[in-house]
């Protein structure tokens, strides 16, 4: 009886190990270096993001001023849609927020088409400043957005424009 319980205990282990090496293998993972602060750090693999869905896939902040942290997130959105068509849908929602477009470039990103935004406005009680790229690729958009308190803008301002130019598509 013991041996049995042993035996199929191992055999539930030798099966899990077994999903486990296939799920590494069918989605590698990704890391992140701080050169700041002296460490890297493997990040979990999540589930796929399935058609129609968008999701944050990473986040950094700096430290909060006057409560609110300037930061930059990095979403997935799982459509297909022109760099034309997209930039109607984004701008429209932005306009529709209340917030003012400053500026909105159309460009090409290795070999995609993307689009680079600069807007502003007062969303929760707080005057921001954003920064945006959007990436269009064949079924999904890429969209980094970087954004501060306006009234720090100036100080977080080449960071957010060196961070949106570092942005390169895998090959």
């Amino acid at each position: 009886m013991r041996r049995r319980i042993l035996t199929a205990a191992l055999l539930l282990l030798a099966v899990g190990l077994a999903n486990l090496a296939a799920q590494d293998a069918a989605a590698p993972t990704s890391a992140y270096t701080s050169g700041r602060y002296s460490f890297t750090l493997q990040a979990p693999t999540f589930d796929a993001l399935g058609a129609g869905r968008a999701g944050v896939i990473a986040a950094f902040s700096a430290p909060a001023e006057e409560g609110f942290a300037a930061n930059m997130s990095v979403m997935i959105q799982q459509i297909s849609m022109t760099r034309d068509d997209y930039k109607a849908v984004l701008i429209g929602g932005i306009e529709k927020a209340g917030l003012t477009i400053n500026r909105s470039d159309t460009l090409k990103v290795g070999p995609h088409d993307a689009l680079r935004l600069d807007y502003q406005g007062t969303l929760d009680q707080r005057d921001l400043r954003f920064l945006a790229l959007a990436v269009v690729e064949k079924n999904r958009v890429v969209l980094v957005t970087c954004k501060s308190l306006q009234k720090n803008f100036a100080k977080y301002e080449a960071a957010f424009k060196a961070a949106l130019d570092s942005y390169q598509p895998a090959p």
